[in-house]
Order: C-alpha cells, then sequence, then structure tokens
C-alpha cells in the first residue's frame, strides 16, 4: 500500500511541475 501511494504522491508532483512549468 506504501508503495501505492508513493506512487501516487509521485504522479502528484510530476504534474504540479508540469502545471508550474
Amino acid at each position: 500500500m506504501e508503495d501505492e501511494f508513493e506512487e501516487l504522491t509521485g504522479h502528484m508532483v510530476r504534474i504540479q511541475a508540469s502545471i508550474e512549468d
């Protein structure tokens, strides 16, 4: 479960970086 959460967080960070960029 933790792995899935980390993966989700990674995607969110990527999306946020894309929006900011």
